[in-house]
């Protein structure tokens, strides 16, 4: 199973706006994709973080609702940003960075659950060039209230119970 959604947001490259909306792709198999919101044929790029579960950004603890909480995860490779299909599209050639480090933050709000996740990859490469230079990011999106049941697949009873959590312990605006 996955958990899948577009939502507002910013990815920011080496200080440059990449994209204005978000798509996320959470699987349960451990990992998640992030990339540009829009059709493919705007922006290749693909941020693929694991460890990762829904539950790095879900919460019903009333604590992490009203403090925020975050997540540093390292490691010798914790994912990577690759870019592509570079070339003609059949090919299947991308240029692949290593990611070492990302940090998540995530606040929650009184109508959204604002995530943060800002990293710098290695040195990539590609089939064309070795040493591509590294990448520092940014990347932020906003899960809408409205948007919670449909995109963690939650039952009618368990986001009834998430709305009154959001209601008692999310009065930031």
């Amino acid at each position: 199973m996955y958990y899948k959604g577009k939502f507002a947001g910013s990815i920011i490259i080496n200080g440059k706006v990449d994209s204005d909306t978000v798509s996320v792709v959470i699987f349960e198999s451990g990992s998640v994709q992030i990339g540009a919101g829009q059709s493919q044929s705007f922006s290749r790029k693909t941020l693929t973080i694991s460890p990762f579960t829904k539950y790095m950004i879900f919460t019903q603890d009333p604590k992490r609702m009203t403090e925020g909480f975050y997540y540093e995860i390292s490691g010798t490779e914790v994912g990577a940003y690759s870019e592509g299909p570079l070339g003609h599209p059949g090919d299947g050639e991308f240029a692949v960075r290593p990611l070492r480090s990302v940090r998540i933050t995530v606040e929650y709000w009184s109508e959204t659950i604002v995530t943060t996740i800002t990293g710098k990859t290695d040195e990539g490469s590609s089939p064309f060039a070795s040493g591509i230079l590294p990448w520092e990011f940014v990347i932020q999106f906003e899960i809408k209230k409205t948007e919670i049941q449909e995109f963690f697949k939650l039952s009618d009873f368990v986001c009834e119970n998430v709305y009154k959590l959001f209601d008692k312990y999310c009065a930031r605006a």
